[in-house]
């Protein structure tokens, strides 16, 4: 049987993060960074303030070692669910 949480997973809402949405390119605002202790990836987004805002999740039994690779590995798993 699974434990599904019955409240919505917390989400990140990049609006949230940026002082104003012009023109300006995201990496002004934001730093992300992949780390991979051999149990997982963790990705972490922070803003660039003088006080950043820290956000991050870990991707537990992942090998990527970037953004590409875990997004290919949720779509990998997710195939294979469809089967």
């Amino acid at each position: 049987m699974m434990n599904i949480p019955s409240e919505e997973p917390e989400s990140l809402n990049l609006a949230d993060l940026l002082v104003d949405d012009g023109n300006d390119a995201l990496s002004e605002y934001l730093r992300i960074s992949v780390s991979n202790d051999g149990s997982g990836a963790t990705v972490t987004v922070s803003t660039t303030d003088e006080q950043p805002v820290v956000y991050s999740s870990t991707f537990h039994g992942s090998t990527a070692t970037d953004l590409s690779g875990i997004l290919a590995e949720i779509i990998d798993c997710s195939d294979e669910s469809s089967l």
